[in-house]
């Protein structure tokens, strides 16, 4: 499919699956679908904590064309790259260490924006034939509605597309107190806890095709929702990067 016109003639848009080496070493894959290899600036990490798990390509690009299928993408530009963690038998404080590992290493995703605003020349690609960005600075971009700055995704099990296709979306990181209570706190809920628990987690569904959809959860009124519904809420319609990766792009580069 032919997405546009640029300085360098016709962009068509594909998926693009990008094996790296997370900071401690071990494989790694970014996966997303644009005009060009050069990775998009806003993410999201999913991790695979199945004892018997390991790299797929091919299970990559399908995860993302699962999770970006249907009417919001259609007809709204968000755009994004996930970023897939292989970690057998890891708990979810094993992901969330890795996770701000991965953060204090690659820092985040402004460097780059910065980066093309002062006019750099493209940086050389990294041993994989691609450099990847940072990372989200904050996940909490609106106060209003989202009260974490932290946010990953683990699947356990051996293979996300059988069963109930559920996944586990972990916040962790909280907003500070003041910020709470100004922005997000309910004060007539009496279920509101006084300070934010340090994490939330919460099963969601990889569509609402998925078989465990809609399930209710032990809090009233709460049922399991479709994360890729959950994905495209959670992006910045503005501020994201993507003018910074347009001008990147249209200056020839393909790696950060």
């Amino acid at each position: 499919m032919v997405s546009g016109l640029g300085p360098r003639g016709p962009y068509v848009s594909r998926t693009h699956v990008i094996p790296f080496k997370d900071h401690a070493g071990q494989p790694a894959l970014a996966v997303f679908e644009g005009t060009s290899p050069l990775p998009f600036l806003y993410s999201f990490s999913f991790y695979f904590t199945h004892p018997g798990v390991s790299p797929d390509i091919s299970h990559a690009a399908e995860l993302y064309k699962t999770l970006t299928r249907g009417p919001l993408y259609d007809s709204n530009d968000v755009e994004y790259r996930l970023d897939l963690y292989f970690l057998p038998n890891a708990s979810q404080d094993d992901c969330i260490a890795h996770y701000r590992a991965e953060k204090d290493a690659r820092g985040t995703y402004h460097a780059q924006v910065d980066a093309v605003a002062r006019g750099d020349a493209q940086p050389p690609a990294g041993d994989g034939g691609s450099r990847l960005p940072g990372l989200v600075a904050s996940y909490a971009h609106d106060k209003a509605r989202f009260r974490y700055h932290g946010l990953l995704h683990i699947c356990d099990a051996a293979d996300w597309r059988r069963g109930d296709q559920l996944l586990t979306r972990v916040e962790f990181d909280p907003l500070a107190r003041g910020d709470y209570e100004r922005y997000c706190k309910d004060p007539g809920d009496p279920r509101e806890p006084d300070v934010l628990p340090e994490t939330q987690a919460r099963p969601e569904a990889l569509t609402e095709a998925s078989p465990g959809h809609g399930r209710e959860l032990p809090r009233p009124h709460f049922s399991v929702r479709a994360l890729g519904n959950t994905l495209w809420e959670r992006v910045p319609k503005q501020r994201h990067g993507q003018e910074a990766w347009l001008e990147a792009r249209d200056r020839g580069w393909t790696t950060w």
